[in-house]
């Protein structure tokens, strides 16, 4: 029953966008789908299972089989649930193609993936060295729905106004990735999906939101820095002041373990506001920079700038 209920959870939430989005998909996408969708049927059969999917003790020495991380994804014991996300992909994706283009949510998909599945395998492991639970070790998992989660943070980069309808709620798309989470948790509380399942999806929101933030590049400009796509919106507001006093923090410890690219914040001046600046601050398009000029020549600007200012008002 919950598993029925996730089901038309997830076409509900996607389902209201695709009327009004183009039916055709690019290449790049029809690939892409063609290859999960032949992963999935695959995985059907145990032996291919096995190859698939990821134990947190086959990608460490001595066995060390990579190509795990990245296939792992796209497996999923359950058939319905596999074929939904397919059809979460196709849906998705004839929304994000003519923003992105299909290489680039391809590209987004394979990477925040990988790098979901790396990081369950570091939880697992974690949960062996409290533990000393041997099983831990060797139990295989895979799912798509890192993948999900994902799609739902580039859905509300691409369309931050847009809403769907479940039952008789409308939803904003910016709550999605949350609430996608929570479901997955809740669902493995009651025993419906095993613990990679909220483990990825959670993983699935972090790294989704943090590739499209810092590192994905279109249009000759690398990530979002726009307050519209800040971490906090993601939140109910009550929980936004206290996300936005942790961000920050949180931000530079990444920074310092170099996880994470330091960001400049883009200054936008008004029309006329230039000769309002003193000659040593100099502006760009992307961001302030500082020239090294001595305490004195800045006494020098600013002194400068009120004499042109007193003058202009006494020429009024």
């Amino acid at each position: 029953m919950s598993i029925h209920f996730l089901l038309f959870f997830k076409m509900s939430l996607f389902s209201s966008y695709s009327s009004s989005l183009s039916s055709s998909l690019t290449v790049w996408t029809k690939g892409f789908v063609v290859a999960i969708t032949a992963l999935c049927l695959l995985s059907v059969i145990p032996r291919v299972y096995d190859f698939l999917s990821v134990a947190p003790s086959e990608v460490v020495p001595p066995l060390v089989r990579l190509w795990k991380i990245v296939t792992a994804s796209y497996v999923e014991k359950n058939f319905i649930l596999a074929m939904l996300d397919v059809l979460v992909v196709v849906v998705c994706a004839t929304g994000i193609d003519p923003v992105w283009g299909g290489p680039k949510l391809v590209e987004m998909l394979l990477v925040v993936n990988a790098v979901s599945i790396a990081s369950a395998v570091l939880v697992y492991i974690g949960i062996f060295a409290m533990t000393s639970d041997i099983n831990v070790l060797f139990t295989p998992f895979c799912g798509f729905s890192s993948g999900i989660v994902c799609l739902a943070v580039a859905y509300k980069q691409c369309f931050s106004q847009a809403s769907v309808s479940l039952f008789s709620l409308k939803i904003n798309v910016q709550a999605l990735p949350l609430l996608l989470v929570l479901l997955y948790t809740c669902l493995h509380i009651v025993g419906v999906f095993p613990l990679a399942a909220p483990l990825l999806s959670l993983f699935g929101f972090l790294w989704g939101w943090s590739y499209l933030r810092f590192f994905q590049v279109r249009n000759g400009i690398k990530g979002d820095d726009t307050d519209e796509f800040s971490f906090d919106v993601f939140f109910p507001s009550p929980l936004r002041p206290f996300i936005r006093f942790v961000a920050p923090k949180v931000y530079v410890i990444l920074r310092l373990l170099r996880l994470c690219p330091s960001r400049n914040r883009s200054f936008s001046l008004a029309p006329g506001t230039q000769d309002s600046i003193p000659k040593c601050i100099h502006f760009n398009h992307t961001h302030a920079h500082t020239q090294p000029y001595s305490l004195k020549q800045c006494a020098i600007g600013c002194s400068q700038l009120v004499l042109k200012r007193v003058r202009r008002r006494s020429d009024g």
